[in-house]
């Protein structure tokens, strides 16, 4: 599958592309076929490093 994945704060050259896997889904646990996916504006504040100092945030 392919995903866009953010390994550090920055402006959005920080996004890649990447090829991953497809996901197993194990006992009690389903697969669903995401075929759109949108980015929210708390995405882009944790991507600019906004909420980097929150609890339980990444």
């Amino acid at each position: 599958m392919k995903a866009v994945q953010v390994t550090r704060f920055g402006e959005p050259d920080v996004l890649a592309v990447a090829d991953l896997p497809d996901p197993t889904p194990g006992p009690g646990q389903v697969a669903i076929d995401v075929t759109h996916a949108a980015v929210g504006l708390i995405d882009v504040y944790i991507r600019q490093g906004l909420y980097k100092d929150r609890e339980g945030l990444p």
